[in-house]
C-alpha cells in the first residue's frame, strides 16, 4: 500500500485515488447510485459506520463493565480465599504447636516410665540377689545342721556304746563283787 499527501489526495494502490475521506472509485459508485436513487450514500455510509462505532463503544463500555465486575468478584475471592488461607496457616500453626507439646509430653511421660523400669530391673536385681544369698545361706545352715545332726547322732550312739560298755562293766563288777 503506497501513501502520498498531495493536495489531500492519497494513493492506496495504483488504481484508486482517494479525495478527502472518500476513495475516488468509491466516489463514482456514489454518484452513479445517488442518481439511480436521489440519495446521497455517502453519508449514510457514514452514518453507518457511526452507528457501528457507536454500538461497538456501547459493547465496550459494557464488556468494560463487565470486566470490572469480575475484577471487584475477583478480588472478594481472593480475600475470602485469602481469609481461608490466614485461617488454615493459623489452625496448621496450632496444630503444629500442640504436636510439639504432645511429642515432648510423651518424651517426658517415655523417659518417666523407662526410669522406673530401670528402677524395677535394679530392685528386681537387688531382690534376686538377696534371694540367691538368702538360698546359700540357708543351704549353708542346712548343711551345718545336716552335719550337727550327723554328728549328734554319732555322739548319741557313741553314748549308747558308751552307755551299754558301762552298763556291762558295771554289771561285771557286781559279779566281781559277789
Amino acid at each position: 500500500m503506497e501513501i502520498e499527501n498531495e493536495n489531500s489526495k492519497r494513493k492506496l494502490s495504483s488504481d484508486v485515488v482517494i479525495e478527502g475521506d472518500v476513495p475516488v472509485s468509491s466516489q463514482k459508485t456514489v454518484k452513479f447510485k445517488e442518481q439511480l436513487t436521489g440519495y446521497n450514500f455517502v453519508d449514510s455510509e457514514r452514518e453507518m459506520y457511526q452507528r457501528k462505532v457507536d454500538k461497538m463503544s456501547e459493547e465496550l463500555s459494557v464488556q468494560g463493565e463487565r470486566l470490572t465486575d469480575v475484577e471487584v468478584k475477583i478480588k472478594e475471592l481472593a480475600k475470602a480465599y485469602q481469609f481461608k488461607l490466614d485461617r488454615l496457616t493459623q489452625a496448621f500453626q496450632k496444630m503444629s504447636t500442640l504436636q510439639d507439646h504432645l511429642k515432648q509430653e510423651l518424651a517426658r511421660q517415655y523417659a518417666e516410665v523407662r526410669g522406673k523400669l530401670n528402677e524395677r530391673r535394679i530392685s528386681e536385681a537387688k531382690t534376686s540377689d538377696l534371694l540367691d544369698r538368702h538360698n546359700f545361706m540357708v543351704a549353708q545352715v542346712e548343711n551345718r545342721l545336716n552335719q550337727m545332726k550327723k554328728m549328734i547322732e554319732d555322739k548319741d550312739l557313741m553314748l549308747l556304746r558308751l552307755k551299754s560298755e558301762l552298763d556291762d562293766a558295771q554289771r561285771q563288777l557286781k559279779l566281781y563283787r559277789k
